[in-house]
């Protein structure tokens, strides 16, 4: 009797354990980016004026770079933040036809530095589209 009390305690002990290490994991999920503006894949007649990045908690951006298709690397004249917020807005120089690659990085409270990227395309002779407003899956984890 006292070895079977011995084993339902312990049992009791791990099952304690893993649902407490399961939830402090889905706390400290990363943040993620929830909406770009220009969508991911978009294609638009013409060249945004702006890049709008939305996440799912408040962040520091710490870097929005933007490449052409040749990877050029394209002057934005982003400057880090010190503040976090949800949102942020980008100007962009008036860009030409062709495809664009946008880089970002932010870090949040958890001082975690998470990066991702997404695509648009400028054509003046195709239909727009809006893009794929997701998660974006290039994000990862840069510890």
């Amino acid at each position: 009797m006292k070895t079977s009390m011995k084993l339902v305690k312990s049992i009791a002990a791990v099952l304690i354990l893993s649902a407490s290490f399961l939830s402090a994991n889905s706390l400290i999920a990363h943040t993620a980016l929830a909406v770009a503006m220009p969508a991911d894949g978009a294609i638009l007649n013409e060249g945004p004026k702006e890049v709008t990045l939305r996440f799912t908690e408040a962040v520091r951006l710490l870097q929005l770079s933007l490449k052409n298709g040749t990877s050029m690397a394209v002057e934005t004249g982003f400057n880090p933040t010190s503040n976090s917020a949800t949102a942020f807005t980008v100007m962009m120089p008036e860009l030409t036809a062709g495809t664009y690659t946008v880089n970002w990085a932010v870090m949040g409270a958890d001082s975690h530095r998470v990066e991702g990227e997404f695509s648009f395309t400028v054509d003046p002779m195709a239909a727009e589209t809006m893009g794929t407003n997701h998660e974006m899956p290039e994000q990862h984890d840069a510890h």
